[in-house]
């Protein structure tokens, strides 16, 4: 009897040790081949999107390791490069609407970004980088690239391809207060909107076209 309690003792045991493991998926490090993680910081792979932007460092770059689809809001509270490793990152509708929340300078490059409902990304007081192998498209009566400035200065360099496939403006700026946005459009760079504004802008800022093409129904 003592023997059988020993056993079931040691068993019980070796039981709990095992349920963390089960429990939770842990970030793994110079992962092997057949990989199916979806995004990595450095050499670090996470199952998703989400897990890997809220572990980076300050200034990190997370890299797409797949198509993926993410459903709610992704928020950017620090200063990121998203490389989307040739890759195309959907956003699905969230409740606020908004796929790409960000509050910390952020760049995007090396791939796509869809959104099929609601604002892809709206920046509120920092900078949005759009590199030129970067393309931005949203479906939508919301604006695909919407700068904030609320008492603070927002600001985009598009390089790359912003596009609203619907009635929403391509590039929407909006400040309040004492802020201000300001939006630069490098060579290269292209801005459309189908039925919308190329570039809407309201409130202080300013427009700085270097070369590029923005295209649209309405321009204002």
């Amino acid at each position: 009897m003592k023997g059988l309690r020993k056993l079931c003792a040691g068993a019980m045991c070796l039981l709990l040790c095992l349920l963390p493991v089960c429990a939770y998926a842990a970030p793994v490090e110079n992962c092997p081949g057949g990989c199916t993680h979806q995004a990595a910081v450095g050499t670090t792979h996470y199952d998703t999107l989400n897990e890997a932007v809220s572990a980076a460092a300050e200034g990190s770059t997370v890299t797409l390791l797949s198509d993926a689809t993410v459903s709610g809001m992704l928020a950017v509270d620090k200063s990121l490069t998203l490389d989307l490793g040739g890759k195309t990152l959907t956003g699905q509708k969230t409740d606020n609407d908004v796929f790409l929340a960000a509050t910390k300078d952020i760049t995007l490059k090396n791939g796509t970004v869809t959104m099929t409902s609601g604002c892809l990304l709206r920046a509120v007081g920092c900078t949005v980088t759009v590199e030129k192998d970067a393309v931005l498209t949203a479906h939508a009566v919301s604006p695909t690239l919407q700068l904030q400035g609320e008492d603070t200065q927002a600001g985009a360099n598009i390089y790359g391809t912003v596009i609203n496939q619907s009635l929403g403006a391509a590039v929407h700026t909006v400040s309040s207060g004492s802020g201000t946005c300001a939006l630069s459009v490098w060579e290269d760079a292209q801005i459309h909107s189908q039925q919308g504004n190329g570039v809407k802008l309201e409130g202080a800022g300013a427009l700085e076209i270097t070369g590029g093409t923005i295209q649209a129904a309405e321009h204002r």
